[in-house]
């Protein structure tokens, strides 16, 4: 199974990309980044959603505590509404949920789509991207190039 993988993994990365829906008249953003680069090689995605293995596995807060379920175990992040304003100026990025995101029914409770928020008034919040806890986790052989995408909640 296992040689399986590394086939399939392979294939992949000698494909070439498909990325129709990018529109190159206008955002020749690909072109400077480069197509392979962006689509084919290692990637370390951090991401705020759940279901994810990164806060699942405890690498997000590096704490490494595994969780012990899909609803227990792992950091959930601050409720969007009872978070400080500001929080306390020169930390990380905070991961928050919204309460109205979550449902009643705990069986329906792996699906969440929580985020690291910035506020206007927060003051300077930083992070590292990847921290050490992602290298060791997914990038100990990787050549880490930089390219970073960010996804906003809400159009500025």
């Amino acid at each position: 199974l296992q040689f399986q993988e590394e086939v399939d993994r392979a294939t992949f990365r000698n494909s070439n990309p498909v990325y129709d829906a990018w529109d190159m008249n206008n955002d020749r953003s690909l072109n400077e980044i480069g197509v392979n680069r962006l689509f084919r090689t290692n990637a370390i995605c951090r991401t705020a959603l759940l279901p994810s293995q990164e806060r699942y596995e405890g690498i997000l807060d590096k704490s490494h505590k595994k969780a012990t379920s899909y609803y227990e175990g792992y950091q959930k992040g601050f409720s969007q509404f009872l978070l400080g304003t500001p929080p306390i100026k020169g930390t990380t990025m905070p991961l928050v949920y919204n309460a109205n995101d979550r449902q009643a029914c705990e069986h329906l409770e792996i699906d969440h789509k929580d985020f690291f928020l910035v506020r206007e008034g927060d003051g300077w919040l930083s992070t590292t991207a990847p921290h050490n806890s992602e290298i060791e986790a997914y990038g100990k052989n990787l050549n880490v190039e930089g390219v970073i995408v960010v996804c906003l909640k809400l159009c500025p």
